[in-house]
């Protein structure tokens, strides 16, 4: 009837729906059981924000160009689909090879080269795609359309404007992400994470005279989950800004019941990069010092190099610093090392890496490196923190090179606070750090 008819296709570009989609997908595989071919799903790369700005009347006449377009730029044979929203899919038929589909699907790529000119205003955008190929990743359409859907979120998630093909490892991974993610979700919401203390030792005197706080994650199920596993996913997500105000918060609050017994105990904490982009980190850091009536002398917050690449950043050190917290260059001689970079900001520590620490006494190209840095720290007016300290031999070699502070497991790992307290903050007063 017409009304099945029309049920089938999209209102919007005339062409076949996800109800056609999943027709034909079945009636291809039922005539041509034998016969290769694939489906591409594509997603057009932050379109949300041309209907946000623009509106979705162009919005909608863009998705019809891009109709028109992919049309024009296959062959006959094959069939092109809107399902929803910027979501289109095709079939492509007579597959020859892996590599002549990826080269077709490159060739489809191509079409958003040129602007999308509406009115007076130019638009641009790219877009990913997932394939999948039958019949090896799926013999039923659904089979199917979720292996190229898994393929086109890696797509996206990989920095989109690209294809990639399904991949079953690549899928678990996926998958088990996405799961952490859910997870992490619900640690936030719990309370379920927690603040370690790593002590930082004064190398001459042996007195802790300070902190790095190191989040942890006790999942229910899973048991501990590495911060370098969860801490990715929470970036990529942006649960890393609600993560880390909780970070800054709990850290605060116990820097001031520390501060009663020790006025001159610093604690650190990691800036992640998600973190230093957001717009209100200076008045959340403001408004957390005032709460908690702490001297922001004796918050340190670290800043790894690469943070410095992008100029909004240099800015934002700019104003942490007038709020009177120390910064620390963390994880020095891993990233862009650039002596300007040091002269600019005059940041008040530089912490060498352990991955150069650890390798003191056992590889003799690291010493002089290490000797460098210390030199280098203390012509710019900044103390040094090495971390990875594991052995006497090591904190012996650093105190004689006047470093002046260290961290690692010769003192200790990072502790619960209650644990750290009671082993390290017994009232006396610290020399300020």
């Amino acid at each position: 009837s017409t009304l099945e008819i029309r049920a089938a296709y999209d209102d919007l570009t005339g062409l076949g729906n996800r109800t056609l989609l999943m027709d034909s997908l079945q009636k291809q595989i039922q005539e041509f059981p034998d016969n290769p071919f694939s489906l591409l799903l594509m997603d057009l790369d932050n379109f949300r924000r041309v209907n946000d700005t623009a509106g979705h009347v162009v919005g909608d006449t863009i998705l019809v160009e891009v109709a028109r377009r992919l049309k024009y730029a296959m062959p006959d044979r094959d069939q092109l689909f809107r399902l929803e929203g910027d979501e289109f899919a095709i079939i492509h038929r007579n597959v020859t090879s892996q590599q002549e589909v990826r080269q077709y699907t490159g060739r489809l790529r191509s079409v958003f080269d040129q602007s999308f000119d509406i009115g007076e205003t130019s638009f641009r955008t790219t877009a990913s795609f997932g394939i999948a190929h039958y019949p090896q990743h799926g013999q039923t359409p659904l089979m199917l359309y979720r292996s190229a859907d898994s393929a086109v979120i890696l797509a996206k998630s990989s920095g989109k404007n690209r294809e990639m093909e399904f991949d079953s490892e690549q899928d678990t991974e996926h998958r088990i992400r996405l799961d952490l993610s859910e997870r992490l979700e619900q640690a936030i919401r719990k309370s379920e994470l927690s603040l370690y203390f790593q002590p930082i030792v004064d190398l001459r005197s042996r007195q802790t005279i300070g902190a790095e706080a190191l989040l942890r994650w006790k999942e229910p199920e899973l048991g501990f989950v590495a911060p370098d596993v969860f801490i990715p996913i929470a970036e990529e997500t942006g649960q890393i800004l609600e993560i880390g105000r909780l970070v800054l918060a709990q850290a605060l609050e116990a820097l001031s019941q520390w501060n009663r017994v020790a006025p001159g105990f610093s604690v650190s904490v990691n800036v992640s990069p998600g973190e230093l982009g957001r717009p209100g980190l200076i008045s959340d850091v403001s408004a957390l010092l005032a709460r908690y009536q702490v001297d922001p002398a004796n918050l340190k917050l670290e800043i790894t190099e690469t943070m410095l690449m992008e100029d909004k950043n240099i800015s934002l050190l700019h104003s942490l610093r007038e709020l009177g917290v120390r910064l620390v260059m963390d994880d020095f001689g891993t990233g862009y090392s650039s002596f300007a970079y040091l002269q600019k900001f005059l940041f008040d520590v530089l912490k060498i890496d352990k991955s150069f620490v650890l390798r003191l006494g056992t590889d003799d190209t690291v010493q002089p490196l290490v000797q460098a840095m210390i030199q280098m720290a203390h012509s710019l007016r900044m103390q040094v923190v090495a971390e990875g300290i594991e052995t006497d031999e090591v904190a012996t070699f650093l105190t004689n090179e006047s470093c002046e502070m260290g961290q690692g497991y010769l003192y200790d790992p990072a502790l619960p606070m209650d644990e750290f307290t009671a082993r390290y903050l017994r009232p006396f007063r610290t020399s300020t750090v």
